[in-house]
């Protein structure tokens, strides 16, 4: 079974780490955080990538912070993110769903 809290946790650190991002959280769809790695929270005025990562499901999107030294994440980069992102995100979907009764 995956833990969707383990699962974001897992993401925001892998962001942060390929990335070279100061800070990363995975949310759910309030918003609230369930994982976060790096500088986080983010001061006020820093600039941040928001990736919807799915509909449903308690994981909802990734919030990235730039690169270390302001520096911009390529869109090759972000693309890369998002797919890993909403393969986290089905896979926590999945745990929850209701495992149908075999007669």
């Amino acid at each position: 079974m995956i833990d969707p809290v383990r699962a974001a946790e897992h993401l925001a650190k892998e962001a942060v780490s390929e990335l070279d991002a100061t800070g990363a959280a995975v949310v759910d769809a309030s918003g609230a955080v369930l994982g976060s790695a790096g500088t986080w929270p983010l001061p006020p005025d820093m600039p941040t990538t928001r990736i919807a990562l799915a509909e449903e499901g308690p994981i909802r999107a990734i919030i990235l912070a730039p690169g270390k030294g302001g520096r911009a994440h390529s869109a090759a980069d972000l693309a890369a993110l998002e797919e890993v992102g909403r393969l986290s995100a089905s896979a926590a979907q999945l745990t929850l769903a209701p495992t149908p009764t075999r007669r």
